[in-house]
Formats: C-alpha cells, sequence, structure tokens
C-alpha cells in the first residue's frame, strides 16, 4: 500500500533525487567568480534562480553565456523589478530555461513585447535572435514600450495611434529613448527586426514606421552627444520631438486613412491615394 509513497518513488529506476541547491551555487562561484554576497543571496533566497542560472552557464550554446549570467545576477540584485519579472518567467515558463531562451515563454505577447503599438503583436524571428543575443538591451527596449505609449496617450488624448500623427510620434519617441538607453546600434537592429514580417499590403505603413525610427535614432544620438543634460527627461524629449519631428515636419504619418474600415485592424485603413506625408501638413 507504500508503493505510491516517497519511499515507493525511490526505488523506481527513473526516479532522481532533487540536486541541493548549494551544488549549483558552489557551480556557480567557480563559473561566474561570485562574491560572498552573491552565493548567498543566490543559496539563502532563491534556489531556483540558482538551478536555472547554473544550467544556462553550463549547457547554452551563447559564447557570451558567462557575461550575460554576471549582467543576469547583478540586475536581480539591484532592480526589484528586474528580478520579479524574472521570477514571473521561473513560475509561468520553463524553469529550467533562462527568459531570454524560453521561446514559448517569449511568445506570448503579456510575457514580453518590444511593441509599443499592438500588443498583442508576438516577436519576429529576426526579435528573438537579438533578445537571445542582446538580453539586457532587449529588457530595457521592453521597459522603454510603456513609458513609450503613455508619453504619447498624453500627448495626443484620444488618437487613433495608428498611422497618424500620433503614430508617428510614437515610433520616433520610442527610438529615441532606445538609442539613449542601448545606442544607435541596437535600437535600429530591434527596429528594424521588429517589421520584418509586415504583409505586403501593409508596406506603406512600414515604409512610414521605418521613416519615424530613423529620426527617433538621429534625435537619441543627439541626445546622448550634446544634450546630455536632458538625456534622461522624457518630457523634454517629448517637447522637442514635439517642435522639430512634428511641428517641423521630420516625421511623416499617412494621409488619407479610412477610420471607418471594418476591416481597419488588417487594412490599416490604407486607401489607393494614401501617400506618406510630413506632419507639418
Amino acid at each position: 500500500s507504500n508503493s505510491s509513497g516517497s519511499n515507493g518513488s525511490q526505488n523506481n529506476s527513473w526516479y532522481r533525487p532533487p540536486v541541493p541547491v548549494g551544488i549549483y551555487v558552489n557551480g556557480l562561484i567557480e563559473l561566474l567568480n561570485l562574491n560572498t554576497i552573491q552565493s548567498n543571496w543566490l543559496l539563502q533566497q532563491n534556489p531556483a534562480i540558482a538551478m536555472q542560472l547554473y544550467k544556462y552557464v553550463n549547457f547554452s550554446n551563447n559564447p557570451e553565456a558567462v557575461t550575460l549570467s554576471n549582467f543576469h545576477l547583478n540586475e536581480m540584485m539591484s532592480d526589484q523589478l528586474y528580478l520579479t519579472y524574472v521570477l514571473n518567467q521561473i513560475s509561468s515558463g520553463n524553469p529550467n530555461k533562462i527568459w531570454w531562451e524560453d521561446d514559448i515563454w517569449l511568445d506570448n505577447p503579456l510575457n514580453f513585447n518590444l511593441d509599443p503599438y499592438d500588443d498583442y503583436k508576438k516577436l519576429t524571428v529576426q526579435e528573438k535572435q537579438l533578445v537571445r543575443q542582446f538580453p539586457r538591451q532587449a529588457w530595457y527596449i521592453n521597459k522603454n514600450k510603456t513609458t513609450a505609449f503613455n508619453m504619447t496617450a498624453s500627448q495626443f488624448p484620444g488618437a487613433m495611434m495608428r498611422n497618424d500623427k500620433a503614430d508617428a510620434f510614437r515610433h520616433c519617441f520610442f527610438n529615441t529613448i532606445n538609442t539613449i538607453s542601448v545606442g544607435r546600434t541596437i535600437a535600429e537592429a530591434f527596429g528594424t527586426a521588429h517589421e520584418s514580417e509586415v504583409p505586403a499590403n501593409l508596406n506603406l505603413e512600414k515604409q512610414m514606421d521605418l521613416w519615424n525610427n530613423d529620426i527617433g535614432y538621429l534625435f537619441g544620438e543627439t541626445f546622448n552627444t550634446s544634450l546630455n543634460g536632458f538625456s534622461n527627461n522624457d518630457n523634454y524629449i517629448a517637447q522637442y520631438i514635439q517642435l522639430h519631428g512634428i511641428t517641423g515636419g521630420a516625421l511623416r504619418y499617412l494621409k488619407p486613412i479610412n477610420y471607418n474600415d471594418p476591416n481597419f485592424g488588417t487594412t490599416g485603413g490604407i486607401l489607393p491615394n494614401t501617400i506618406l506625408t510630413p506632419t507639418n501638413q
């Protein structure tokens, strides 16, 4: 009658007793050159993270695994928001995989999303490749999307936010702060990857997005090089984009657009005579 209990289970050939967390932590001390504070944090407070991190460092094919693991650990210990995010992946995703290699978990836009425009949109194949290569930068871009959405809503209350001036502002603002956060090269790589699977019927929308992204990278570089005192002031950045991007006509939107199109979600309201138009017109 005890065959289903713990003693009986141990007699089954498939049973493997759990590995003590200390084994994982001791391995990480050697692999990552952990200090006492880091090793105690893993051992005493976060055994699931210790297991996950150990498996990643040992079995990942990423040549930057050690560097990325050190970033990952330092970020978790210094940023409660990031730690909560990681613990969410462990509980709702695959606990044996680090978050940026858990493709099934990443496929859910509610878990991870680099798009402040369409909350339902999954990552493209190119975006997933970049997330694996640059998880630290992907995390910052993921955080920036909420800032970009909220700023656009405050600057353009009640706007449709697709193919209009608000949409132009949002792409520009998003990629301005992305450039400030992670540099132009990586911000541009993610921005281009995001547009890599746009259907042919939305090619004009893609052109608009890439145009406004490009202005965002340029503005971000401007803040990084000559306006460092303002580079983290989101309101100042928004005013700058309104003046030089929207009013100055550097950005583009689509006109005319049929916002009453019953298939607007898939057509974007684009008409045969729709053209890319400067935002000061």
